[in-house]
């Protein structure tokens, strides 16, 4: 099992997963990257949006269908975007200068 990271969007996709039978994600990666692989991953790599290898597991094809499954939620077990959503959550913490401004700024929007 491995799990692919795309450095920016592709439509809708951020992310692949595969399985590599022979459990070598590391060849399987080259092989996607040189355009046998699959068409979303030769796609990506066509629009020129780098593709990281970011995860493997060991697993079969139902672990995979299972992450399939997550539509959308490959950010989740994604180690890049889990670090990235921690950094945002932390510039977004109050300061006591913006805690004391928060309902000056309430008030003046309800009125």
């Amino acid at each position: 099992m491995y799990l692919l990271h795309f450095e920016r969007p592709y439509h809708h996709a951020r992310h692949y997963v595969g399985v590599a039978l022979d459990g070598d994600a590391q060849r399987r990666l080259e092989e996607h990257l040189s355009g046998h692989g699959s068409p979303l991953v030769r796609a990506v790599v066509a629009a020129g949006i780098r593709v990281d290898l970011v995860l493997t597991a060991s697993g079969d094809r139902g672990l995979e269908r299972r992450w399939h499954n997550r539509h959308g939620h490959g950010a989740a077990l994604c180690p890049r975007c889990r670090q990235r959503k921690r950094g945002i959550r932390q510039l977004r913490l109050f300061t006591r200068e913006r805690r004391a401004a928060a309902p000056n700024l309430l008030q003046r929007i309800a009125a």
